[in-house]
């Protein structure tokens, strides 16, 4: 089944960034905004991604990209 994490509000309160996936482990999820007002999801990334974090201005979301990987990076998504 689908497990979620890591949820954040946007500052205007009208989506919630969180990581989704499927599978035993829970650790490869991808990053996912969730349209509070009409329950759609949208997914931003395929390759995993952990800690999403919203800018003050809501419009960016920056997140441990390829959180497994040997050499994890920031990654940056406008939204």
């Amino acid at each position: 089944g689908w497990f979620h994490s890591s949820p954040r509000l946007s500052p205007d309160g009208r989506r919630l960034a969180l990581i989704s996936g499927t599978g035993a482990d829970t650790r490869t999820g991808d990053l996912w905004v969730l349209e509070l007002a009409n329950g759609t999801f949208t997914r931003y990334t395929t390759d995993g991604a952990a800690n999403p974090s919203w800018s003050r201005d809501g419009r960016t979301l920056w997140f441990v990209s390829r959180p497994l990987a040997s050499r994890a990076r920031i990654g940056m998504r406008p939204v």
